[in-house]
């Protein structure tokens, strides 16, 4: 009977460790899906970083969990094995903190993006102020200029103010032009910081226009044009000039492009466009009409009767056929005029300014041919020539003068010598008649007193 019991017993036993055997793995497999699920739930869901990085290392400890239940997870795992099931869960939580990551370098970018246009505001804001009160102060400064100008004489004083005005003037619109540089640096800058579409290009030129870059650009050329056409430009204000065209000119090369794109479709944005490039055009034609219209004015202020020139090759004909003329005395001047044309010419002109000065610029700038260059060159060695012809015809006929003189005097000093030599011979043979008469007398006087003897 006991016997019996402890076989019920025993039976029992094993039974119940055999249902609680099988029930384990159930729950082993119910568990292991469960956490599995719960982890790609919020790998597809949870785009906090932070939370990512954590749920990459409970896939970890997931794994090394349940890697010795490999074998009884098989219905869990299929059809994938178990380091597959758990690649590609790593993979999922690896996505997801690519894009979570991104998205957390994104909005640092934004961050520093909008701290940076806080600060291009404030900078914008700035140099408009600067350039307004330059801008009011050229105004002022060509207002005075234009008033000397206007007055036909011009004493020393006035001469001297002019001077200082025009250099002040210059050195406003230098430090203007600057600004409008940086400013456009400033805004641009933004381009090639970053790699917009065209909606946002577009938004961004809107708020350039909104700080009025399109007008203070094209007012920048056209005060450039008004300084050059207010007074009597030296070669080094003109070259100075020059320099500002092409760094405005390279300038606006480089932000162009951006404009035409973005106002493709907008005819009245991309007409300011085309006209801030032809305003960039007509100041460079008027910089090299003024070069050459303030050249033929210092001709004139020698009264030196060229034809007037504004630009290369009239320069080139004019200046050759005033030296024909002075050559062939074309208008019949008497030689003191001719003298002085000559005089004036090379050296106040010629020498002073045209030689190693503007021909020198004007060439340089593709304004002046190597050929035209060379005629001039020969034509005033030509009449350096007929000068020193001259000058010898009159050295020849002063030295002719000279000589006739000298001998006109020589033959007035000999003949005087030879009346002299001729009075000193006679009152010598006066002397000599007299003292043979004294002697003859002496001598008879002796001869008496001896017969009287």
């Amino acid at each position: 009977m006991d016997f019996k019991l402890n076989k019920l017993t025993l039976l029992i036993f094993v039974l119940s460790c055999f249902l609680f055997a099988q029930k384990s793995d159930y729950e082993i497999n119910q568990d292991f899906k469960k956490q599995l699920h719960n982890y790609s739930m919020q790998a597809d869901t949870t785009n906090n970083l932070e939370e990512l990085e954590s749920l990459r290392e409970n896939v970890i400890i997931l794994k090394a969990k349940f890697k010795k239940h490999e074998e009884i997870l098989y219905s869990a795992l299929y059809p994938d094995t178990y380091d597959e099931k758990f690649k590609k869960l790593d993979q999922k939580v690896a996505e997801a903190i690519k894009k979570a990551t991104q998205k957390v370098e994104l909005e640092e970018k934004l961050e520093v993006e909008h701290q940076e246009k806080e600060e291009l505001t404030k900078t914008v804001a700035a140099l408009n102020s600067k350039i307004e009160i330059l801008d009011g102060e050229n105004k002022n400064l060509l207002s005075r200029i234009g008033r000397i100008e206007a007055s036909r004489t011009k004493d020393k004083k006035q001469i001297a103010e002019l001077k200082k005005l025009v250099e002040e003037l210059k050195d406003n619109i230098l430090r203007r032009d600057n600004l409008v540089y940086s400013m456009v640096d400033s805004l641009f800058n933004e381009f090639e910081k970053s790699d917009l579409d065209g909606v946002e290009e577009k938004k961004l030129l809107m708020s350039f226009d909104n700080s009025k870059i399109f007008y203070i650009i094209q007012n920048t050329i056209d005060d450039n044009i008004k300084f050059i056409r207010s007074t009597d430009l030296s070669l080094e204000s003109v070259q100075f000039m020059k320099d500002e065209n092409a760094r405005f000119k390279s300038i606006w090369k480089k932000i162009s492009p951006k404009l035409i794109k973005a106002y493709l479709n907008d005819n009245q944005d991309a007409q300011i466009v085309k006209d801030i490039e032809n305003k960039i055009s007509i100041w460079a034609r008027v910089i090299d009409k003024e070069a050459f219209r303030n050249l033929h004015l210092c001709l004139v202020q020698y009264d030196l009767a060229v034809k007037p020139f504004d630009n290369g090759s009239s320069m080139h004909s004019n200046i050759i056929q005033y030296i024909e003329d002075q050559i062939n005395n074309t208008n019949q001047d008497d030689s003191k005029t001719l003298e002085r044309n000559y005089t004036v010419f090379k050296d106040s002109v010629w020498d002073g300014r045209l030689e190693k000065g503007w021909l020198d610029y004007f060439t340089s700038k593709g304004l002046l041919s190597d050929i035209q260059k060379n005629d001039l060159e020969a034509k005033v060695s030509q009449w350096d020539e007929q000068h020193g012809m001259n000058d010898m015809i009159i050295y020849g006929g002063i030295a002719g003068v000279v000589l006739v003189v000298l001998i006109v005097l020589f033959a007035v000093i000999r003949k005087k010598k030879n009346s002299k030599d001729e009075f000193e011979d006679f009152e010598f043979n006066s002397k000599n008649v007299q003292a043979n008469k004294t002697i003859e007398v002496d001598k008879t006087d002796k001869e008496d007193i001896a017969e009287k003897k």
